[in-house]
């Protein structure tokens, strides 16, 4: 290992690609946006369908259905969200899995800022939407909101690992300084 460069050797276990579908910022985007979407379309069911005319004796039948459908939705959508990282997860390490070794290299080059990751070595450029998140047993790498946004994680139970990712954090926030660990309880 060259002064240049900070090298991770990890197996990447099927609870590493939930943990990072589990706290990914698209997986709440898409929670919201659905949450957002059924109100309306609740709000929009009562008031085409019972009308707000206090002489419409529908009106009561009306709002029970659409409080009735808010709660289904409501829990359909809380249930889902729940539910989802581990799908995608255990997908995701089917698939990652299939493709050969589990077995991943992460190296940061310090002079140019770059992370190169996984068996085909990708370039990997931080930017002001990089976002760290540390879990108990994990540190979350995650560059850009989007579903196929690249991501990875660096074991955190080593102190030796830590150290590492202290070191890189510490060098990224002189170009970036908007970006910070941020921790997150299981």
């Amino acid at each position: 290992m060259n002064s240049s460069t900070i090298t991770f050797n990890s197996e990447v276990t099927e609870k590493d690609m939930i943990e990072l579908t589990k706290h990914a910022s698209f997986l709440k985007l898409g929670a919201i946006l659905c949450f957002v979407g059924y109100s309306l379309f609740d709000i929009i069911f009562c008031i085409y369908n019972g009308g707000l005319d206090p002489n419409n004796p529908n009106q009561l039948n009306i709002l029970g259905w659409g409080t009735f459908l808010f709660a289904f939705t409501t829990s359909m959508v809380y249930f889902g969200y729940k539910r989802l990282p581990y799908t995608r997860g255990k997908k995701a390490f089917k698939k990652f899995k299939k493709m050969g070794s589990t077995e991943t290299k992460i190296v940061f080059h310090k002079d140019s800022n770059v992370f190169t990751a996984g068996r085909s070595s990708h370039t990997i450029t931080p930017d002001k939407n990089m976002q760290v998140v540390k879990t108990k047993e994990r540190y979350l790498f995650y560059f850009g909101k989007g579903l196929y946004s690249p991501s990875f994680c660096i074991s955190a139970t080593s102190q030796t690992e830590v150290v590492k990712v202290e070191k890189i954090m510490n060098h990224l926030s002189n170009t970036y300084p908007q970006i910070k660990v941020e921790t997150k309880e299981q």
